[in-house]
């Protein structure tokens, strides 16, 4: 009879293990609140285990947030001298009787090889048991609230991460509305001086010096006024100012205007410039003034990084259903580590102290934009400085598609651009 009653006795008590586990898991892990799990872990154990009970949770590196029941003003000295312990020792630690306390018993919470934190439990008027429940119960509670610490963690990495977007997201626009005031500020005394060249020019003078100077004042306003209406562009595409003006465009057209623009520069530094155009129109649908400036501004490119006296070959074909512009000169290449950000605003490979390319960095960030106004797509290969084999290419599949690509062959070394647009014939 004793033995049955015994056995009776050890199956309730493996039942009520298990109900009361079972319960606590699904306290636990009912939320992923580290304040909440601390607080529903204390009421499981307060005061049905014991009388006093505090855990303690590593927030970040050395500091912790600390929880107690049944008072949570305040943590009695025997429970946080066993937290400190538990924590420092790593192990399960019973302290004696202290401070009205007949025992206490700290137990470190374990995720993993870490320990997040420590557990403890003080018993008024009787001696602990249940030391192997609450064993139990803390390496239970320690996988919640490691789940709940590294949820918060998330969190806070979020919402981090949202306000840097922010920040970035609103520091690019006072730079957009910066460069705007700036491009106006700039421009305005563009337009006096302009006309005073042009005076200067009708009036008339016979001294040479004279003349040369007018000339070096026109080269440079015109140059100038490129520069400012660049950043103006670029500034009115990031705040999507810019609406293409699309229609059937003969891409012969578009060659010889950009090819006019371009030529003081190209003849002042003394490059050969090598045409090859279709003898038959080939219409694409585009914007011809922003198209021209995409040609305009690779040619630019190309005669700015070629030394004076050097190539540049300028091709428009037809073939594919695709009009295609190959601009290719026997300049330098591009940096191996410039490549990802060569379309990034302001960007430029290395320059002597002299920056005898000038520029600002403005030219293939607009191309690239500008491109992309045309739902095309731009990338950049590059075997590296005089290395040559760099290509540029952006192309759309779609009817009234552009493409733009940029190859270099070896040797010599050169920079090439092509574009193609579906073409009509």
């Amino acid at each position: 009879m004793a033995e049955a009653e015994g056995a009776r006795h050890a199956a309730e008590e493996q039942r009520r293990r298990a109900n009361f586990f079972a319960h606590a898991s699904r306290e636990l892990g009912a939320s992923l609140d580290l304040a909440q799990g601390m607080r529903r872990l204390l009421e499981l154990v307060v005061p049905h285990a014991c009388e006093v009970a505090a855990v303690a949770v590593e927030k970040e590196p050395g500091k912790y947030d600390t929880v107690s029941a049944p008072s949570s003003e305040f943590v009695p000295a025997p429970l946080g001298a066993a937290i400190d312990l538990a924590l420092r020792e790593r192990r399960v630690v019973e302290l004696p009787e202290q401070g009205g306390i007949s025992a206490t018993l700290g137990l470190p919470l374990h995720a993993g090889e870490q320990v997040i934190g420590a557990f403890a439990v003080g018993y008024v008027g009787r001696e602990p048991r249940d030391r192997d429940m609450l064993e139990e119960l803390a390496g239970r509670a320690a996988i919640a609230l490691e789940n709940a610490r590294l949820y918060r963690s998330l969190e806070r990495e979020i919402a981090r991460s949202r306000q840097a977007e922010e920040e970035l997201q609103d520091a690019n626009r006072r730079k957009d509305e910066f460069l705007a005031m700036l491009s106006h500020e700039l421009r305005n005394p563009l337009a006096p001086i302009r006309n005073a060249v042009e005076l200067m020019r009708r009036v008339g003078s016979t001294e040479q010096r004279m003349v040369m100077a007018r000339d070096v004042i026109d080269r440079q306003v015109t140059q100038l006024a490129r520069l400012v209406d660049e950043l103006l562009d670029v500034s009115r595409i990031s705040q999507g100012k810019i609406v293409l003006k699309k229609e059937p465009v003969d891409l012969a057209r578009i060659v010889a205007h950009s090819v006019e623009t371009v030529r003081p520069m190209i003849d002042s530094r003394e490059q050969r410039l090598a045409l090859e155009v279709s003898p038959r129109p080939v219409w694409l649908l585009g914007d011809f003034a922003r198209l021209s400036q995409v040609v305009a501004n690779l040619l630019n490119n190309a005669s700015k990084y070629t030394p004076e006296g050097g190539r540049i070959r300028l091709a428009a074909t037809a073939e594919h259903g695709y009009a295609t512009i190959t601009v290719e000169d026997n300049g330098t290449g591009i940096e191996a580590e410039l490549l990802p950000k060569v379309f990034e605003l302001f960007v430029q490979g290395e320059r002597g102290l002299d920056r005898a390319q000038g520029g600002l960095g403005i030219g293939l960030t607009l191309v690239k934009r500008l491109v992309e106004l045309h739902q095309g797509r731009v990338a950049a290969e590059s075997a590296g400085p005089g290395k040559g084999a760099t290509r540029w290419r952006a192309r759309r599949s779609t009817a009234g598609a552009c493409w733009w690509s940029m190859t270099t062959s070896t040797p010599p070394r050169a920079l090439r651009h092509s574009c193609a647009s579906k073409a009509t014939r």
